[in-house]
């Protein structure tokens, strides 16, 4: 019984290895074919070895329209992954964009119909974007695109504890949230980042004060 028991087991295990796919991509491998503006993503910041893209959100002006006004995108390739990765403030939410010093696949962009191209979401940009994409603070804000500012933990929720991991960090506790170094989640460099409660383009602990304001209905 055992012996036929041991060849039971051997057999499953080569069944399972055998339907395990060649390769798994750990971010949901995606079809070019599916998506209605790779090719011009591709196109527009040159073929880099891209191992996420996506296509967040279309915006049409009118019910009628064929084409989407504008439309709203999300990449990564590994190229970046030595790049600054910085956050942009639209709203009350950051969205990340990748890179100062030159065009960059990683982060959020917008496809403009209006210019027939592609706009990063960086503070250079957003003048035009707000501009050329009608409702653009509105859908980032209600489809909850990016981190919340003032939601440290990155539930997309604000808590007392997000108040507290702040104050954690700002004495310097070595706290770790999701395997994430606190200084990660509170330090986006760029023009706000998720910690800048307040918009004064620093972290103090007068953000983890504002953010318990808040919670209390004191803003």
């Amino acid at each position: 019984m055992k012996k036929i028991m041991s060849i039971l087991i051997v057999i499953v295990m080569m069944l399972s290895i055998s339907v395990m796919p060649v390769y798994a991509n750990p971010y949901a491998p995606y079809d070019p074919s599916s998506y209605k503006y790779f090719e011009e993503f591709v196109e527009y910041y040159g073929s880099v070895p891209m191992h996420d893209y996506d296509e967040l959100y279309f915006y049409y002006a009118e019910e009628t329209d064929e084409e989407p006004t504008w439309a709203l995108v999300r990449a990564k390739n590994n190229a970046d992954m030595w790049i600054s990765i910085h956050g942009t403030n639209v709203g009350n939410r950051i969205l990340t964009t990748a890179c100062y010093e030159r065009k960059s696949v990683s982060g959020h962009h917008v496809y403009v119909k209006e210019l027939d191209t592609f706009l990063p979401v960086e503070e250079a940009q957003m003048d035009k974007i707000i501009e050329c994409c009608p409702d653009f603070v509105k859908v980032i804000e209600e489809n909850e695109f990016g981190t919340l500012i003032g939601d440290i933990d990155c539930n997309n929720i604000i808590e007392i504890i997000d108040a507290t991991y702040l104050q954690r960090y700002l004495a310097e506790y070595p706290d770790f949230i999701g395997g994430y170094n606190i200084f990660q989640l509170t330090n986006v460099t760029g023009s706000i980042d998720v910690s800048d409660f307040d918009r004064d383009g620093e972290t103090t602990v007068m953000d983890a004060t504002m953010i318990q304001r808040h919670l209390v209905g004191l803003e």
